[in-house]
């Protein structure tokens, strides 16, 4: 499995990006399971949610942007990426963890 999953790094211009297709397979299921769309601005009220409860100072350094069924984040340098992902990444590779931030998210924070 990619260190990073589901995250994928798709460039290291201006920052570092790294994307996730939305409305795709088990996360789509997840987030529907729990009333969510599983589009952009869900993942993207997750992810900063899952930021704020665990590392709030992450997300100065962060820009969350959607391309088509794409959800994107530009870390700021190497560190906040290294940072970010060492977070983030675990939570999103299982799904019980997941599923914990999902059921305890401010609905009314997540865009759907």
């Amino acid at each position: 499995m990619n260190a990073i999953y589901p995250f994928k790094l798709c460039s290291i211009d201006e920052g570092i990006t790294v994307s996730v297709t939305c409305r795709t397979g088990e996360y789509f299921e997840l987030f529907e399971k729990h009333g969510y769309y599983g589009n952009r601005p869900c993942w993207s009220g997750h992810v900063r949610q899952i930021l704020e409860k665990e590392n709030t100072n992450l997300l100065k350094y962060l820009v969350f942007n959607s391309e088509s069924d794409f959800f994107l984040i530009t870390f700021r340098n190497v560190k906040i990426f290294n940072e970010a992902m060492k977070l983030l990444a675990p939570i999103f590779q299982d799904y019980e963890i997941l599923e914990k931030y999902i059921i305890s998210a401010n609905r009314d924070e997540v865009d759907n």
